[in-house]
């Protein structure tokens, strides 16, 4: 059956975190949670902002996430030196530890879907896509949540 690239991101991305959100139970990780706590550790000097964005998450979806990782230990909101309005997220050692282990269950789900020439190659597409979409400037809305065109 053909369908939408939308159809099969989105297929694919409920179905990864769910079969990762399976395997993390135990440590009271969902996988959104993973996502920005492995952002963090692999880009310490990047901002909330930059996080945020490179993830795709709306304002208020990134703060419940930071909320319940800084209440869980996992992480520690810092502000940049010389900017107090900047700030950007530090890995505690549970933190570390949680993303460690967490992401070697990601690795072994990826290596379990296949891995080859056609998986960089997907990987490389999807990324390209991503990067396209954030060129793509917001919708406006109106009080009543309604889009505007803004073309």
């Amino acid at each position: 059956m053909a369908g939408t690239l939308f159809g099969a991101l989105t297929r694919a991305t409920n179905l990864l975190s769910r079969q990762l959100e399976e395997r993390t139970t135990e440590l009271g990780i969902r996988s959104v949670e993973y996502l920005v706590l492995r952002a963090a550790s692999m880009y310490p000097g990047a901002s909330t902002s930059e996080i945020r964005r490179s993830l795709g998450l709306r304002d208020a979806a990134f703060s419940d996430v930071v909320r319940r990782t800084v209440y869980r230990g996992f992480v520690v909101q810092e502000r940049f030196p010389g900017d107090g309005r900047t700030r950007r997220l530090a890995l505690t050692f549970p933190g570390s530890v949680a993303c460690g282990i967490t992401a070697g269950i990601h690795a072994e789900l990826e290596a379990e879907i296949g891995v080859g020439p056609w998986m960089e190659e997907t990987i490389d597409r999807v990324d390209t896509v991503g990067r396209r979409l954030l060129g793509i400037p917001p919708v406006e809305l109106y009080l009543d949540g309604l889009p505007v065109d803004t073309a």
